[in-house]
């Protein structure tokens, strides 16, 4: 069967716009057959208004389409997939492990549990746990805490030439682990631990006489914020009066077993009550507002490590002082983070530290676990000095 189209032949002198030259007039019947490869197909073809439009058609080569196709579908190809092959951001990586996971085909609860260790710690803010737990939630894997369902267990470890988020979790196949990775740079563990809190150092007061420990209170039922002070045989209350702190009142101590004052400390990170010191093995309970007294009863809390909580995490690190003797400068630490209450604080990893100008006598919490007091001989001027000691967050 022969095809058929209607053209109109436009002269060549219609074309170049010669004078004198009128376009043949009439419509005529013609076979459409495919140009040569030598020829040029000029034409002007009738469009839908009978107004004659002037087409050029294009008659590359095979070979030379089958280069063009091959080159648009590569340039095509990297920008799809250009995305794919780098490696994640420190931002992205928990999406893409959480989409690794959906991958997996698994659908069911999860009771997912943090870790960290070393220069990671801190990696897990809020911000990106929200990414990682979102994305599952998304693709129908459901976090709870439901201690009954499948535990799947997401950590975070810098090697010496990567992050590493690693979600390992086990079911009746075996164990099935998903990874991501971050090339790391030089500044991976300042970035990476953008969020995890630093220590700052406040001086609140200091006097030649001798003191042990030191806590600050702020009565919830008025402005009033008081300041207690163990010291060389006197337990000390002061207040706060635009800005400064005015000594209150006073009580003695019991006559001492021997001459360490430093045995006397405020125990909230101990017995968990803020209203109580330790004085040569008693614990002592005292009222912060009203008459200054106290009572004591003999008992030995158990010993543990002090943990600061600040607003960066939601896991509270331990705060301990450097290992310094009583003749040199020391250092009050803020290690890792305080997973449970049998773990051992360690100066690995530490987040932060802030110098003090002499030997800490002395390191005990204020109320809540908030903020601490450190007590601080100064080697320059001989005084006995007081500094809170908060964790703020360090974005």
């Amino acid at each position: 069967m022969v095809n058929y189209k209607w053209t109109q032949k436009i002269p060549k002198c219609f074309v170049a716009g010669s004078a004198g030259c009128s376009p043949a007039s009439g419509i005529v019947l013609r076979k459409n057959r495919r140009p040569r490869r030598h020829e040029a197909a000029d034409e002007a073809v009738l469009s839908s208004n009978i107004k004659p439009v002037y087409a050029k058609q294009n008659l590359l080569a095979p070979t030379s389409r089958a280069l063009l196709l091959v080159s648009t579908f590569a340039a095509l190809a990297l920008l799809v997939f250009a995305p794919a092959l780098r490696s994640a951001s420190l931002e992205d990586a928990p999406h893409e492990l959480a989409m690794k996971i959906c991958m997996a085909g698994r659908r069911q609860p999860i009771n997912v549990q943090w870790q960290e260790s070393g220069a990671a710690a801190g990696y897990w803010s809020d911000s990106r746990k929200k990414s990682f737990l979102d994305q599952l939630s998304a693709c129908g894997i459901e976090p709870t805490e439901n201690a009954d369902v499948a535990m799947m267990r997401v950590s975070a470890e810098v090697t010496p030439s990567r992050l590493l988020l690693v979600a390992e979790a086990g079911d009746a196949n075996g164990r099935q682990i998903r990874m991501v990775e971050v090339p790391r740079t030089p500044s991976l563990t300042s970035r990476a631990n953008g969020s995890a809190p630093h220590l700052t150092g406040e001086l609140l007061w200091q006097q030649e006489r001798p003191i042990s420990s030191a806590m600050v209170w702020q009565d919830p039922a008025s402005p009033d914020r008081y300041f207690f002070l163990l010291g060389d045989g006197s337990f000390i209350r002061l207040r706060s009066d635009n800005g400064s702190w005015h000594v209150m009142d006073s009580a003695a101590l019991p006559e001492r077993r021997h001459s360490r004052f430093a045995d006397a400390e405020f125990a909230y990170a101990l017995t968990g009550r803020p209203f109580e010191f330790l004085l040569d093995g008693n614990v002592c309970a005292f009222p912060p507002a009203g008459a200054l007294f106290f009572s004591c009863t003999e008992q030995t809390p158990v010993r543990r490590p002090l943990r600061l909580f600040s607003k960066c995490e939601q896991q509270p690190r331990y705060l301990l002082a450097g290992n310094g003797d009583f003749t040199q400068p020391d250092q009050v630490l803020l290690g890792a983070p305080a997973r449970d209450a049998a773990s051992v604080p360690t100066k690995e990893g530490d987040a932060s530290a802030v110098a003090m100008p002499g030997p800490v006598l002395g390191l005990s919490l204020g109320e809540n676990g908030t903020e601490a007091f450190a007590v601080v001989r100064n080697l320059s001027t001989g005084n006995y000095e007081v500094y809170r000691i908060t964790a703020v967050c360090g974005d």
